[in-house]
């Protein structure tokens, strides 16, 4: 299964190095395709056009995470 992740942090946030690593570990075989967005507003702007990119690229699922640790 290939799954797309959208997340909120830069290229290498923890939320990322996180949820990947949970995916894999969840389903070793399953293929991931990430994008990063670094800002909330960029996050909620450009999610819908790189949704639709992952899902042309062949993933089955899209998976937007944000503020795992929100800073309030």
């Amino acid at each position: 299964m290939k799954v797309g992740m959208i997340f909120e942090c830069g290229p290498h946030g923890a939320d990322k190095k996180v949820c990947e690593y949970l995916a894999r570990k969840l389903n070793p075989t399953i293929e991931i395709e990430s994008i990063t967005l670094d800002r909330k507003d960029k996050l909620i702007n450009e999610c819908g056009k790189n949704t639709q990119s992952l899902l042309q690229n062949g993933c089955q699922r899209v998976v937007i995470i944000w503020d795992l640790y929100p800073a309030w």
